[in-house]
């Protein structure tokens, strides 16, 4: 890691330990879930970071850009599936 990263990843490490219990425990296992996706064999694995802004933010672990997009639209069909499930008849017609 070279100083500028490692300055700054303990400058957000410091910050972090600031934080309540929760909000730690969840970005532990968050890092342990990106380290997995790079530690494993296994092809095209992408992170996708979304603000509430217009930024959008990605990480790809052995996938190119048409890979990307691709699974970034099954996760797509995936989340609208999730959300569907439990909604009342009415919404799955809108």
């Amino acid at each position: 890691m070279d100083k500028l990263t490692q300055e700054t990843w303990d400058d957000t490490i410091a910050a972090l330990s600031n934080s309540d219990e929760g909000l730690r425990d969840h970005f532990g296992q968050m890092i342990l879930l990106l380290a997995k996706c790079y530690n494993e064999n296994t092809p095209h694995k992408a992170v996708v970071l979304v603000d509430t802004g217009d930024s959008l933010l990605t990480f790809c672990a052995g996938a190119d850009e048409m890979q990307w997009a691709e699974m970034i639209g099954q996760a797509n069909a995936m989340a609208q599936a999730m959300v569907l499930r439990n909604a009342p008849p009415k919404e799955m017609f809108n």
